[in-house]
């Protein structure tokens, strides 16, 4: 959410919101206790400080590689022993310590019972290889703890793991930008996708039913409240400014059907509405203001019947979602973002008053073609241009179809996936005919967000 008068933030805020978390350093000294702390009591860092917290790197003790260091020692003590056991005096000297040097490797050599006679450096190479050994693997780990517990890490890599398991499982709490925006996507979108790189990782989080991307997600399905409330508080739902519905499914985001368009029932969606509504009355904080994506037409019917005399009487009632707009119950705070209105909008503006023709192979045509045709003439469309060629527009549920087919000034090809317009252009069709729904759809949703 931002403030209406201050106009949102701007272009060149987002550029560096997104761009400059790239060149952040790690966490240290005071800022990485503090941030240790915080994740050892399950208290929030934000998404950034998560990904900052996660690149620390701190000695962690006796590992592989220093493995590797301590057994190359013992291998030359073995090797340089066994040279001198059979060359012995015929080997250079290699110099001569001096007496004092020579008396404290003579006693350092007692403690693991060896002993160079000899104040030849020659004899005593043998017994500095084999302390090294264990020198060097005892002193790294004794100093590798000495330092963790002076720096306050000590819990880093455990801690470090917890985070990493818990982002995975979408259970971990973070500490949000005031008034971000609070995003529920069922299964997954794309929509969601583009909303959070346009505003960063502190402006927007993501609740869904399922593992989603890489980035930090909040598992989250109706069910037990107290389940709902504990994954609302892992998400920091009392700082979000607004809250964001996408039950609209991407391969149907435009002329989503009536069955199959949607992954949320219209009950589900308002059952989602009313339980955070609850959250906020238990909290003591204001409702939500909501913004749902999905085709308006898209509708539920209800059932009420009862048993009168020796017949069932039924009684039919249908609820859109386009009708939750003027729902008293929201009081204003509710609105729709409907796909298929937004492109059908810029198709009409494109034909004029020529002649259409909607061009879809096997199952899209079947799903899409009747649906087309009707909106397009509900929404105005009057074909009074008879002499001019029509223009054919193409679109199906996979974007091949569209990219193999679409041709020439006199198409416009609607896809999901902008990897594909390139393709498209090649073939003659002109860039502005080119709709790409998902980024159509985010210039009418990051507005709508900025200015709630």
């Amino acid at each position: 959410m931002h403030n209406k008068e201050s106009g949102g933030p701007s272009r060149v805020s987002r550029f560096f919101k997104e761009h400059l978390l790239k060149i952040e350093t790690v966490k240290k000294g005071a800022e990485l206790r503090e941030a240790i702390a915080k994740v050892s009591q399950d208290k929030g860092l934000s998404p950034t400080e998560v990904e900052q917290f996660l690149s620390n790197e701190k000695p962690t003790g006796f590992e592989l590689s220093d493995a590797a260091i301590s057994g190359a020692l013992f291998v030359l003590y073995l090797a340089t022993l066994s040279i001198l056991n059979r060359f012995g005096s015929t080997l250079p000297e290699l110099g001569q310590l001096p007496p004092g040097l020579h008396s404290i490797f003579q006693a350092f050599h007692s403690v693991t019972v060896n002993s160079a006679e000899s104040p030849a450096l020659r004899d005593h190479l043998p017994y500095l290889f084999l302390e090294s050994s264990l020198v060097y693997a005892g002193g790294k780990t004794l100093i590798t703890k000495l330092m963790k517990k002076i720096l306050g890490t000590g819990d880093l890599i455990e801690l470090q793991e917890k985070v990493r398991t818990q982002k995975t499982e979408g259970s971990l709490p973070v500490k949000m930008d005031e008034g971000h925006t609070a995003i529920f996507s069922g299964d997954g979108d794309i929509l969601a996708t583009l909303l959070r790189k346009n505003k960063g990782p502190n402006d927007a989080t993501e609740y869904a039913n399922k593992k989603i991307n890489k980035d930090i997600w909040h598992r989250f399905s109706l069910g037990e409240k107290e389940e709902v409330y504990k994954s609302l508080d892992q998400g920091d739902f009392l700082s979000a400014g607004e809250v964001l519905i996408l039950p609209v499914k991407k391969e149907h985001m435009f002329l989503a059907p009536q069955d199959g368009g949607h992954d949320m029932e219209l009950s589900e969606i308002e059952g989602l509405i009313a339980i955070l509504d609850s959250y906020c009355e238990a909290r003591n904080i204001p409702k939500k203001k909501i913004i749902i994506v999905g085709r308006k037409s898209y509708s539920e019917t209800q059932s009420e019947s009862e048993l009168v005399g020796k017949k069932i009487k039924e009684d039919l009632s249908q609820k859109t979602l386009g009708q939750l707009e003027e729902d008293k119950n929201y009081a204003e705070r509710l609105s729709v973002i409907d796909p298929t209105e937004i492109v059908m909008k810029k198709v009409l503006e494109i034909v004029g008053n020529r002649r259409v023709r909607f061009h879809a192979t096997g199952k899209s045509a079947k799903i899409y073609r009747d649906d087309f045709l009707k909106t397009l003439k509900n929404m105005g469309h009057s074909p009074s241009d008879q002499k001019s060629e029509p223009i054919v527009v193409y679109y199906n549920i996979s974007d091949i179809p569209t990219s193999v087919g679409a041709n020439g000034e006199n198409s416009i090809a609607i896809i999901l996936d902008s990897s594909q317009k390139d393709a498209i252009l090649k073939k003659g069709v002109p860039e502005n005919r080119i709709l790409v729904v998902p980024e159509m759809v985010n210039e009418v949703l990051v507005p709508k967000v900025d200015e709630t």
